[in-house]
């Protein structure tokens, strides 16, 4: 490594704590009721900034119900989604929908 790329990377480095060096990962949830419970605590949480400090970006998706949200998850649109119905997912699990149920 040469002198000049070694002190580029050590500038790198030494501004790391002042600059955000890690890129947020966007986590899609989808919610089925606005306002609702469920749905409060990502909105919570995201204005608070306590998913910022963890590196994720969330990009909450209102659905209009539990199916079409349960549609979402296993069509891979969105990587969560809240008050699916335990018996539509343990009825989409049962045949074969790549899903699992987060407590």
């Amino acid at each position: 490594m040469n002198f000049k790329l070694r002190t580029i990377t050590l500038a790198a480095g030494l501004l790391c704590p002042w600059a955000p060096c890690v890129t947020a990962e966007t986590l899609k949830i989808a919610s089925p009721q606005p306002g609702s419970w469920e749905s409060a605590i990502p909105m919570l949480g995201q204005q608070q900034g306590f998913f910022r400090k963890r590196a994720l970006e969330l990009e909450i998706v209102n659905t209009s119900g539990s199916g079409e949200t349960l549609q979402a998850v296993i069509s891979g649109a969105v990587d969560i989604g809240l008050s699916a119905g335990t018996v539509g997912v343990l009825g989409a699990h049962a045949r074969g929908a790549p899903i699992r149920i987060i407590d």
